[in-house]
């Protein structure tokens, strides 16, 4: 655009660069070299105090993530419930929220899902439940996403075993 090329101009003359230079810098940090990965590094200060460090890169690797609220569910007059959550990140660990990977879920022992067994991940998240079926055993959740598989286990315990 003209904007574009006025704003090349008045750095080519405030730094006295050939247009040559100027090409290179394009090429280095616009378009990158095919055989280097650049890597853009921000640093956060408040009060010369370093806060934290974020990366940014071209797209490598997509990691998957999977949290739960609670691992331990109790068997209780009802049942008890805890939602876990699949996140999808690149190589940074920034979330890639336009991916729409789908993923299949299956319980096993003394979990059940609650809801649909096929999801798939919307802004890059995808949750669900899961509850007590009453059984007294280690309950187990398997992930399949994207070729990966990810094992989620629940401890439940017996509220009224103790008492007995």
């Amino acid at each position: 655009s003209k904007k574009d090329r006025l704003f090349m101009k008045y750095i080519t003359l405030k730094y006295k660069l050939k247009d040559e230079d100027l090409l290179n810098l394009y090429y280095k940090y616009k378009v990158g070299e095919y055989d280097k990965e650049i890597v853009y590094r921000f640093e956060g200060y408040k009060n010369n105090e370093h806060l934290k460090t974020m990366y940014y890169s071209n797209l490598r690797k997509v990691n998957f993530k999977v949290y739960t609220d609670n691992n331990k569910l109790v068997i209780d007059d009802t049942y008890d419930v805890s939602k876990v959550t699949v996140k999808c990140v690149d190589q940074n660990d920034h979330l890639m929220s336009y991916t729409q990977y789908p993923i299949n879920i299956k319980s096993f022992g003394g979990v059940d899902v609650i809801g649909p067994t096929n999801l798939c991940l919307t802004g890059g998240y995808a949750s669900f439940w899961v509850k007590t079926n009453g059984k007294k055993e280690k309950g187990l959740i398997t992930i399949l996403v994207d070729d990966k598989t990810f094992n989620v286990e629940f401890d439940i315990i017996d509220k009224y075993e103790n008492i007995k």
